[in-house]
Order: structure tokens, then sequence, then C-alpha cells
């Protein structure tokens, strides 16, 4: 029996936890694929690409800027509507090839509701023990 190993480098310990729940639910999933660029150059990199459900989905502490208009151009529209918010006129828009398009899923917050800066997940105070480091960003 043959056994693929990949080795990935996540941008935060909240991306490598939805790693765990993909490949827990067996959904394939590619990290950082491809980086798009807004109007004004300024990259935008989505966190997964989901390629048999063709959705992207990043998860962060807080939702990017940015998100709610790379989620209009990946869904193949681009235009403002009620709703959106009023970022409209701060956020430029961003460029996804129709080969990149697809439904877009955003998860803000802590993995687990419990998950604490200053706690690990089983409670303890030392957040640099364990499998598991509070999502800081490289």
């Amino acid at each position: 029996m043959g056994y693929e190993v990949i080795r990935v480098e996540f941008q935060t310990e909240l991306h490598a936890r939805w790693s765990v729940f993909f490949d827990h639910l067996q959904v394939p999933w590619a990290y950082e694929p491809v980086t798009f660029h807004d109007t004004e150059g300024t990259p935008r990199t989505p966190a997964f690409w989901l390629p048999e459900q063709r959705i992207w989905f990043t998860a962060e502490l807080e939702a990017p800027t940015w998100w709610r208009r790379f989620a209009m151009a990946a869904e193949g529209n681009d235009e403002w509507s009620g709703g959106w918010g009023e970022e409209a006129d701060s956020c430029p828009a961003v460029e996804v090839p129709e080969e990149w398009q697809g439904g877009t899923l955003l998860a803000d917050g802590p993995f687990f509701p419990d998950d604490e800066p200053a706690v690990d997940t089983w409670g303890r105070p030392d957040l640099w023990h364990g499998p598991w480091k509070f999502h800081e960003l490289r």
C-alpha cells in the first residue's frame, strides 16, 4: 500500500486546523494555490480552494477587508449592490479568471469557540507547548 505525504506550511494555526478538518471529511483541498491581484496590484490570497466543490474558503480571526470584493469576483459578479457594506468605495476590484471562479465561504473567529489567546485547547496557560500554536502569523 502506498502513502503520500504532503508537507504544507500554513500561514496560521487556524488554517492548519481547517486542513485537518477537511482531511477528516475527505474533502480535497489546495492551500493558497493562487494569488489574485486587485486593480491597484495588491495581492489577495484566499486560504483554501476546494476543487470538487469549486469553493474558495478562508478562515481568519477577523474577516479580511478585501474578502467581500473577492467573493463577488469569484462568484462572477463585481457589481456592488445593497448589503455588501460600506467598504465599496475603499476596496478595489479583484480580477478572478473564469477557471478560478466558484462559490465562497468565510469562517471568522477561532476554530473552537472557547479558544482564548492565553490558553491552549487543553486549558494550559503556556500556548507554546502541545500540538497547536495559537493563530500566529508567520
